[in-house]
């Protein structure tokens, strides 16, 4: 099946807006992949990038244990981040955090629903003309391909349907809605395309796999591309294919520290599951975790298929390779059990539920090999996407992390050394300034009817590295407007009580009227069968007569 790109006749579109206010993913985009990369020699074309994303895949759980070749062709070719965090773990808004580099409070990205701004309209017009793969096909001349679940609510009537392709992609291959396996939609470059039952043609992580290295075969030589690959797995159904089906037999969820126990110093939330797991429920966690590791093999053979390929065509050596997954998910930890917590079990505050697996490979670099322990922040992603710099064409080096190695040289450890001292007086000064400010001067007040970049911008501003103290001082600043919020959220409570008081009123009427008519249904009933029998017996009178 070979996939088109987008008509050449789409309307083109200028640069994105908001621009100064984007995250530093989009901006080391561009300086990465437009400017060059600093090391790649003049006429190199510019490296390729893959980003494989899957659904509520683990690490803290051993959720990579079953994927044997992509932890030998990425993971231990490349550097792994053991310490990778999402800021929300929810499907759609850890997804809009990797496109865009922000964080929710900046992309209002909150749930998975379009209410919550899930690919909805709002998203679409704000936020879609920002994501990185925007930016690298507008502006870098990169070739964009997407393949698998784009947004929980993607496809839905009401923010445009399959026929909504985000700007940016020149190939789009997106999953309607959430994760399945079979009996699923595709948008097909904004036509659908409905698939069934049988393995051989719908089961959609092959399916994934198959159109993926179609586009490798299709694409310009040209020109540098950038591939995006989302499968289903391992999330819910678990459907695995037919020839992983009974695979993992002996195996159950981890019965780590924090299994089947209470979470008594955790957050409120989690403290409600204070009942101890069930065997039925203790046994349902076992099925379900050995059926995520199934659906996972079938994305072990995809990873293997797509850097083969990248080999036989000759653009492994100038591809980077990311594997990564949207959030973890929880199998029976502080007694959270599938279904037990409202929130979901993947979205507590646990590691295991923000902790997803995270890894990098400049493929062709045996050298590269490398594990970084640091935190990582999933809308950081993007930005260390480009923002390696190449000493060669196949040599991966992350700039902005910390890395401490006792081999650097003494005089990098020293100039890192005053590079943290300046950035720390730095930060000293900030702060006395700020003092100094909110003592002798009141701050400005809010601009109501400023424009969606302005307040975007006020919003980042407010929430930058905001100590307890500054906090304080922000609550105190804006006590007012937060006393009235919370004035009119009362209104509105009252007011939804009295309504709901009215429809009870109502419904007791209702029921009252409908009770009196079943009496006076009866009475009629009664009252024709005595005037039957009445006329029966003028009939038989008459007759007599």
């Amino acid at each position: 099946m070979r996939l088109l790109p987008l008509a050449p006749g789409r309307p083109r579109w200028g640069s994105p807006r908001h621009l100064p206010s984007c995250s530093p993913t989009l901006l080391l985009l561009v300086l990465g992949g437009c400017l060059g990369v600093s090391g790649v020699a003049a006429g190199t074309r510019r490296p390729n990038v893959v980003l494989l994303l899957t659904d509520d895949q683990d690490e803290v759980l051993g959720g990579m244990t079953p994927l044997k070749k992509t932890r030998a062709l990425i993971g231990e070719m490349g550097m792994t981040f053991s310490s990778a965090y999402v800021p929300s773990a929810l499907c759609c808004p850890s997804r809009a955090s990797i496109l865009t580099g922000k964080y929710p409070h900046n992309h209002h990205v909150v749930n998975n629903t379009l209410e919550g701004n899930c690919s909805s309209k709002s998203w679409q017009k704000i936020q879609e003309p920002n994501t990185f793969p925007a930016i690298l096909r507008s502006m870098c001349g990169y070739q964009t391909f997407f393949a698998g679940k784009y947004l929980n609510e993607y496809g839905a009537p009401d923010a445009g349907g399959l026929e909504h392709v985000p700007l940016g992609w020149s190939y789009w291959y997106a999953l309607e809605k959430n994760s399945k396996y079979y009996n699923y939609t595709l948008s097909i470059n904004g036509k659908a395309r409905k698939h069934g039952e049988n393995y051989s043609v719908d089961y959609l992580t092959d399916v994934l796999a198959n159109v993926s290295l179609d586009f490798l075969n299709y694409k310009s030589n040209f020109e540098p591309f950038f591939m995006m690959i989302a499968t289903p797995a391992p999330h819910s159904p678990w459907t695995a294919a037919p020839q992983y089906q009974k695979a993992f037999q002996s195996v159950f969820a981890p019965r780590n520290k924090n299994f089947n126990i209470h979470g008594m110093n955790k957050h409120w939330l989690i403290r409600q599951a204070k009942t101890p797991m069930t065997n039925s429920s203790i046994q349902f966690l076992d099925n379900a975790f050995r059926k995520r590791w199934q659906t996972l093999l079938s994305v072990d053979d995809l990873v293997e298929k797509l850097i083969k390929r990248l080999e036989f065509t000759g653009e492994l050596n100038n591809t980077y390779i990311f594997y990564t997954s949207d959030n973890g998910y929880h199998t029976g930890q502080i007694r959270l059990t599938f279904g037990r917590h409202h929130s979901g079990t993947k979205r507590a505050e646990e590691e295991t539920g923000s902790n997803p697996y995270c890894s990098v490979a400049a493929a062709g670099d045996p050298q590269a090999s490398r594990a970084w322990s640091g935190p990582q922040q999933s809308y950081n992603r993007g930005a260390k996407l480009l923002e390696g710099k190449l000493r060669n064409r196949n040599n991966f080096i992350i700039n902005n992390l910390d890395v401490h190695s006792e081999n650097q040289p003494k005089s990098q450890q020293l100039h890192k050394r005053q590079v943290d001292e300046s950035k720390k007086m730095g930060r000293n000064q900030r702060k006395k300034e700020v003092n100094t400010r909110n003592q002798n001067t009141s701050p400005p007040t809010r601009d109501h009817n400023s424009s969606p970049a302005r307040e975007q911008s006020w919003m980042e501003n407010e929430c930058d590295e905001m100590t307890e103290s500054d906090f304080r001082r922000w609550v105190m600043r804006n006590f007012c407007e937060l006393k009235e919020h919370v004035l009119n959220q009362c209104k509105e409570t009252k007011n939804l009580e009295k309504r709901f008081e009215e429809m009870i009123t109502r419904m007791d009427n209702l029921e009252r009227n409908m009770s009196e008519l079943m009496e006076l249904k009866n009475t009629t009933r009664e009252l024709h069968e005595a005037c039957t029998s009445f006329n029966s017996q003028i009939d038989q009178a008459e007759e007599r007569i």
